[in-house]
């Protein structure tokens, strides 16, 4: 079963013609770990709602400082294969 945030998540930011196929990855507990797993090489992403924060990538202070500072951030979501 699919988590409403993950459905959320994946209808904001994934372009919209793949967005039923990752949903349905999700939704099954042997594709959801290799969709998982292929994250960090996804390409399928509407990048323009995403912000690169530079640095090391573990540092939980550097995210939450960019996104306080940032005035115009309303929800930030942080996605974490781990």
């Amino acid at each position: 079963m699919i988590a409403d945030i993950e459905q959320t998540l994946i209808k904001i930011f994934v372009i919209e013609d793949r967005q039923d196929r990752y949903l349905t990855f999700l939704a099954k507990v042997k594709t959801r770990n290799m969709f998982i797993g292929e994250l960090y090489h996804f390409n399928d992403f509407n990048w323009i709602y995403f912000r690169e924060i530079p640095g090391i990538e573990y540092e939980r202070q550097t995210v939450a400082f960019k996104v306080q500072s940032n005035k115009n951030i309303s929800n930030c979501y942080v996605i974490l294969t781990t």
